[in-house]
């Protein structure tokens, strides 16, 4: 991207905060394209514990079972059970003959900034399976229980989403299972992270407001204002480049406490 284009956009109105959400997944291979064919048999591959083979993710517990579920034949003599729910890998949580699976990934992220993670559920009755599965999606401080149910035999997929802040700069998303890989089927797909933003705070000082420019250090951004919420006229103020995570700035511009709308436009690199 061109230096001087823009990423982040958060608006606010003395102390009323309307973050913008990104539409960057913060993940790498979210939707587990690789390692495609490689190191698999037929498209299907088991990863025991401890494992990167799947790249940017690490498996934890028993591991993980890995690939294309619309492959007949997949690993030990399969019928074709439908699809994935995006590209042509997912994985199963539940892996065969272990109790206890999952995998993790670590990314960056603000202290204080909220981040919404999406994924997909699968699973499916068939070979003495229920149809149910059931998994713990770990994030920061938040922790949550999630269930798919599908009493047919063929995969079927369903959203599933949480909402965490981070506590420090980096953060590791984790998604582990404890059903029994004999009567469940704990599929995931397609897993996104997004930063809802960092709200900016202003406050009053004297007739100036003072904003407060919450970000990364070291990065630079255009402090923006407007004098209504349904104005589309955004006006220059300056440029910051924070010190610290956590940055003050006034504007002296202000009439006195006449109302202004701000954004901080991070500088993308």
């Amino acid at each position: 991207m061109k230096a001087n284009t823009f990423r982040v956009l958060i608006a606010i109105t003395f102390g009323i905060a309307v973050p913008t959400t990104l539409s960057q997944n913060l993940l790498v291979n979210g939707s587990f394209e690789l390692p495609a064919d490689v190191g698999t048999v037929n498209g299907y591959a088991y990863f025991p514990g401890g494992s990167s083979a799947i790249p940017g993710w690490t498996t934890i517990l028993n591991g993980v079972e890995y690939g294309d579920i619309s492959r007949a034949n997949v690993g030990t003599g399969f019928a074709y059970r439908g699809v994935v729910q995006d590209g042509s890998f997912c994985i199963d949580l539940a892996p065969w003959a272990y109790v206890g699976g999952g995998i993790k990934q670590t990314f960056d992220t603000l202290p204080g900034t909220n981040y919404e993670v999406s994924f997909f559920m699968g699973t499916a009755a068939f070979s003495g399976t229920e149809g149910t599965g059931h998994c713990l999606a770990t994030a920061a401080n938040a922790t949550n229980s999630f269930a798919s149910t599908n009493t047919g035999p063929f995969f079927q997929w369903v959203a599933r989403s949480f909402i965490f802040t981070a506590i420090s700069t980096n953060t590791t998303l984790t998604f582990s299972t404890s059903d029994n890989p004999i009567r469940h089927y704990v599929a995931i797909d397609n897993v996104t992270v997004v930063s809802q933003g960092s709200p900016l705070t202003v406050e009053l000082s004297g007739f100036y407001p003072g904003i407060r420019i919450n970000g990364r250090i070291g990065r630079s951004y255009v402090l923006e204002y407007k004098v209504s919420a349904t104005s589309t006229n955004w006006h220059q103020l300056q440029y910051v480049t924070l010190q610290t995570s956590s940055q003050f700035v006034f504007d002296t511009t202000s009439p006195n406490r006449t109302n202004r709308f701000y954004r901080a436009v991070e500088l993308s690199e």
